[in-house]
């Protein structure tokens, strides 16, 4: 997974230094993005899985011994993190999340594929589909690259991808969270955002 991280921030800043944006900036980006992320991914965790928390602060706030990051919470913190910075730096946030769909989505196909080499449960194949999933994705962004679109497309299009992944294969995946009941926390935020 550190791997992924590193890879997708390189992608990522290689993607700047492509389009002649500063390493400052794209350094600065990388920063405020994962900052962004980290407190998301954490807050959604603890408002999603409430019933391990018990609305504890300090299980909130110790996160090295109580832990848990949500991925959706995680995408929405770096995504907000990212419009915010925009704003101070006068840059388009869409532009920037262009330049992002592809380097996050390699290290997703880079997370998947370590989750699968950890994973000992009987369908841990689920990782393997995922990689391919997110390989499609990749390919597609990359080869769409060289046709001028509107700004925030690629994001778009990412954000479109890996919620059909999702929904697809939310019947295969071993780590399904329920709320309301009998209602998949995946298909609810999957569904939010091809609609959105």
């Amino acid at each position: 997974f550190t791997l992924a991280l590193i890879l997708g921030a390189f992608l990522f800043w290689r993607a700047c230094r492509h389009e002649l944006i500063e390493s400052n900036l794209a350094f600065d980006l990388i920063i405020v993005a994962a900052v962004g992320a980290l407190i998301g991914g954490r807050l959604l965790e603890f408002v999603v899985n409430w019933q391990v928390f018990n609305w504890s602060v300090k299980k909130l706030v110790f996160f090295n011994v109580y832990g848990g990051f949500d991925f959706y919470g995680a995408m929405l913190g770096g995504i907000i993190a990212i419009f915010v910075f925009s704003q101070k730096v006068r840059v388009n946030p869409w532009y920037i999340l262009d330049l992002a769909a592809a380097p996050f989505v390699f290290a997703q196909m880079i997370g998947a594929v370590g989750a699968y080499s950890r994973s000992s449960n009987d369908n841990n194949f689920i990782y393997l589909i995922y990689v391919a999933f997110y390989f499609i994705i990749f390919w597609s962004i990359k080869r769409l690259a060289k046709r001028k679109r509107h700004k925030g497309f690629f994001a778009c299009f990412y954000l479109a991808g890996i919620s059909i992944a999702d929904l697809l294969l939310l019947r295969l995946r071993p780590d399904v969270i329920y709320i309301g009941g009998n209602i998949p926390y995946q298909y609810v935020v999957s569904v939010g955002i091809l609609i959105s």
